[in-house]
């Protein structure tokens, strides 16, 4: 296995590179996925919010604005003639001053796709979760309106046991408690159901979405975590925005030092006295007398602390994800032995109850307990199987 440290730095050589090798997409939804994303209003604020940032980062590249002044100067005395001044003048950077500029603009906007990207992201395990939630509500209401068949298959017996003196009146009520207990489960699941869809329909911007999932897929887990996790690290939003802060405070070295050079003004001149035109053109020079220093100094500061950032995000990440991969793996271990036992139950216990019942080794009362044993037992192999999604989900996140 792998170091952490190996696995850190090969995903910090990707994340710097901008590497096109990505994870693939893992979604165990994908086309409802695709739809969400496509028409979720949120993200498409988020991205308005991003394309904002670019146009004004990008403004700042502009020239200042070009200055014109007008004067008009009496004389005196009477006899002395007017005179009218026009000057108009641009003042301009140093080409390198203006490079400088526009990386620092660029790596501003790198920034900004970051964050966009790391909104994408949370939504997208959102959308996983909710898609997950629907699916287990609808296996729910399945697996309860089978149970309640049940009941009401039992209900039935008890109808004609109770006239033939076979159970007694408390047997009786047991079970027609029993059954309106499930009634409840089912009518409160329906509920859940109702809410996860109304749920996913406002994260798909008020459309229904269609076709809504019923059944768990097929979702297994990487089979080396140390090669996924260096490509899940140079996908994620996280620790992309942040290597974009890393990079921005590089640039922005730069940009301090280039504004230590002077700014060059070329005008334009006009002067009129009494008939006598006098023009010409102007040049001027700002000289940074005092210097930048302190400024280069606090953007290498600064840069010193975005790559400490980067780093420790990136093995805080190594660490985390490699928890969820070890509890997503016990979870599906769990999932796995509630499927196998519950096929065996299935199988054959239900025909041993029924028929230690129908022969009257058991009573009624011992019926209904063992009965709620293997449907308490049904309810929990679906709750392991969604908390197995759940923990799977939030592995693969940033490759959605």
């Amino acid at each position: 296995m792998k170091s952490n440290h190996t696995i850190i730095t090969t995903a910090l050589a990707l994340i710097c590179a901008g590497s096109s090798f990505s994870a693939t997409a893992q979604s165990a939804f994908p086309s409802q996925q695709a739809e969400i994303m496509r028409n979720n209003l949120t993200l498409h604020a988020q991205h308005g919010v991003c394309e904002a940032a670019h146009a004004e980062n990008m403004s700042g590249l502009n020239l200042p604005n070009p200055e014109v002044s007008f004067g008009y100067m009496w004389g005196q005395p009477s006899d002395v003639p007017h005179k009218i001044n026009v000057e108009a003048s641009q003042t301009f950077d140093f080409a390198t001053l203006s490079g400088a500029k526009k990386r620092v603009a660029r790596a501003n906007n790198a920034v900004a796709e970051a964050e966009y990207a790391g909104s994408r992201q949370a939504l997208a395990l959102s959308v996983e979760n909710a898609l997950i939630n629907y699916v287990y509500q609808y296996q729910l209401c399945i697996e309860l309106t089978n149970q309640l068949a049940q009941l009401k298959g039992l209900m039935e017996y008890a109808v004609k046991a109770i006239d033939k003196g076979s159970i007694t009146q408390l047997d009786y009520n047991n079970i027609e408690l029993e059954m309106l207990a499930k009634e409840s489960e089912l009518s409160q699941a329906g509920q859940g159901l109702e809410t996860a869809r109304l749920q996913l329909r406002a994260m798909n911007g008020g459309k229904e979405l269609s076709p809504l999932p019923t059944a768990w897929p097929e979702a297994a887990l990487p089979l080396s975590f140390d090669q996924w996790l260096a490509s899940a690290q140079s996908t994620n939003a996280e620790l992309q925005a942040l290597q974009a802060g890393v990079a921005l405070t590089a640039e922005e070295i730069t940009l301090r030092k280039r504004e230590n050079l002077p700014e060059f003004t070329v005008g334009y001149a006009n002067e009129l006295i009494k008939g006598d035109n006098h023009h010409g053109i102007t040049l001027g020079v700002s000289v940074p007398l005092w210097g930048n220093s302190g400024r280069v100094k606090a953007a290498k500061a600064r840069e010193a602390a975005a790559r400490i950032n980067l780093m420790t995000a990136a093995e805080q990440y190594a660490v985390t994800k490699r928890t969820e991969y070890e509890q997503a793996q016990i979870l599906a271990k769990t999932a796995d032995r509630y499927a196998s036992l519950y096929k065996h139950i299935q199988d054959k216990n239900k025909a041993v109850l029924k028929k230690a019942f129908d022969s009257g080794t058991i009573n009624v009362f011992e019926f209904i307990t063992e009965q709620n044993n293997f449907f308490d037992y049904s309810l929990k192999h679906i709750e392991a199987i969604r908390e197995y999604q759940l923990a799977r989900a939030a592995l693969y996140a940033p490759t959605f």
